[in-house]
């Protein structure tokens, strides 16, 4: 007797499709092909969040920064010169 795989089945292969949406070519509708290109993408996205954090870190004012304009009355650019 023929076994069609439960609903379960689909809900997954439905999930990747639905994350391969907008892809090209046969990545988008081909299961097999979408598995490979959601799960790239899902690892380029994390590594791109995680560099950009780094990033982002080394540009960002130390935390003490919004503190010290109020406490030498000072605001703007003119801040720099009670920091330094």
């Amino acid at each position: 007797m023929r076994v069609k795989r439960g609903f379960k089945a689909r809900r997954r292969r439905n999930r990747v499709l639905k994350l391969a949406k907008g892809f090209r070519g046969r990545r988008n509708g081909c299961y097999k092909r979408a598995i490979e290109a959601v799960e790239r993408a899902l690892m380029q996205s994390s590594r791109g969040r995680r560099v950009h954090r780094q990033a982002r870190r080394g540009v960002e004012p130390p935390a003490k920064f919004h503190t010290r304009p109020r406490r030498a009355n000072r605001r703007g650019l003119r801040l720099w010169g009670a920091v330094r």
